[in-house]
């Protein structure tokens, strides 16, 4: 789950009644309520589960967990046009299960969970911003 710095929207994953999880985003009401959920489109593979989402503080970029390639990676999309367009090729992509990705707020380092070897926790940094 990931609140906006504002505390006024909520992205979280949530499995239908097939138990695949979709990305979804949630507005807070005023009152404290929240409102439907709304999947969020483009973030999700028939079949596949999209889970655990993480947003740049601008909300322009996530970073996200699917087995949409048969086992679970990290996956990333951007904004445009105020909707997300994936990236086709995971960001991490192992022979282990990555998940629950958070970025730091410069986008430079990405941290998550790793069922590889002895160490749960990995980080990876970009030498370079595209």
């Amino acid at each position: 789950m990931w609140v906006t710095p504002d505390g006024r929207r909520v992205y979280h994953d949530e499995a239908n009644e097939f138990d695949v999880y979709k990305i979804f985003r949630r507005d807070v009401l005023d009152g404290g309520d929240l409102s439907a959920g709304t999947p969020i489109p483009n973030l999700y593979v028939s079949g596949k589960n999209s889970t655990e989402p993480y947003l740049s503080a601008d909300q322009t970029e996530i970073w996200f967990s699917s087995n949409r390639n048969g086992q679970s990676d990290i996956f990333h999309a951007t904004t445009i046009d105020g909707g997300f367009v994936e990236d086709k090729s995971p960001v991490i992509d192992t022979t282990a299960d990555e998940r629950a990705p958070v970025i730091s707020a410069d986008r430079r380092t990405l941290y998550f969970a790793s069922a590889s070897g002895r160490k749960s926790c990995w980080r990876e940094s970009k030498v370079n911003r595209s």
